[in-house]
């Protein structure tokens, strides 16, 4: 008769306890008004997903969620959701620095570009910002055909209504910029096109959104690339046997966390057959 001793319950009971914390995401959660879910998370509980929204248990009116996406000092309210992949979004910062004079060359709205998922602002309208007042003869033919205003050290040059640019890399001393426009205005001006507010749509791709229904988490690896990782268990434990029963040596019990092992051969504690994964 084998005779299971009270340390060898209590791993397994605490192995099922820990197995029971790696799946405590929701499907979906409630923020204020409206019901967000993956890649979304509560910013409570920031593993399980890939952007945090603060703020979702304030009881103030004036408040809007908080959506922690691209430059952190980039504040994005969610304002409305006009569908499950869509929101309707104020981004203070923009909105502070369309009040002041500063030139729009040296503004931006900050999106992520991640591999796991694509976002798009809608309206919007593509510019190039030149800072060597135009005096490049490949600026000048590059965009020849673009509306052109000057700002401050720059010069912006951009299309209304607004189309594909041109292939090929752009001149070196220019840079592109995307921002929201208003969906009703008439001007061909940028001062009186840009607007604070816009629509923030996204699409989670096949691959993360595999990763993610199989319990695995959406990560990108220095060059940006996709890989879905599984975050596992790792026991390591010495059994000893002999003829008459098992014996449980508890002072090598430790456990790990896959990630912990990356730059590991194997587990610390044993030799090869002595470990096993869970």
């Amino acid at each position: 008769m084998v005779v299971v001793s009270k340390d060898v319950l209590f791993l397994l009971l605490f192995f099922l306890l820990l197995l029971q914390s790696h799946s405590k995401c929701q499907e979906s959660f409630s923020c204020r008004n409206f019901t967000l879910q993956f890649p979304f998370t509560d910013i409570r509980d920031p593993g399980c997903g890939l952007f945090a929204v603060g703020g979702c248990d304030s009881t103030s009116q004036e408040e809007h969620p908080l959506l922690h996406i691209g430059a952190s000092t980039s504040a994005k309210y969610i304002i409305n959701q006009p569908s499950k992949n869509k929101f309707i979004i104020l981004d203070f910062l923009l909105q502070t620095l369309l009040e002041s004079p500063r030139c729009f060359s040296f503004m931006n709205v900050s999106l992520p570009q991640s591999p796991s998922v694509s976002f798009t602002l809608s309206p919007n309208i593509t510019f190039f910002a030149c800072f060597n007042k135009s005096s490049d003869d490949e600026i000048q033919e590059y965009f020849e055909n673009y509306r052109r205003e000057e700002c401050d050290a720059s010069t912006l040059y951009y299309k209304i209504p607004a189309a594909e640019s041109r292939n090929g890399a752009i001149p070196h001393d220019c840079s592109l910029t995307q921002l929201p426009v208003k969906s009703d205005v008439n001007s061909t001006l940028l001062s009186e096109m840009l607007t604070s507010s816009f629509s923030l749509e996204w699409s989670v791709s096949d691959d993360c959104d595999r990763c993610y229904r199989g319990g695995g988490q959406c990560l990108a690896d220095n060059r940006n690339r996709f890989y879905c990782e599984k975050t596992g268990i790792l026991l390591c434990f010495n059994l000893r046997i002999n003829h008459t029963r098992s014996k449980y040596n508890r002072e090598w019990l430790t456990w790990f966390d896959r990630e912990d092992l990356r730059s590991r051969e194997r587990c610390p504690c044993f030799t090869k057959n002595q470990e096993r994964e869970y």
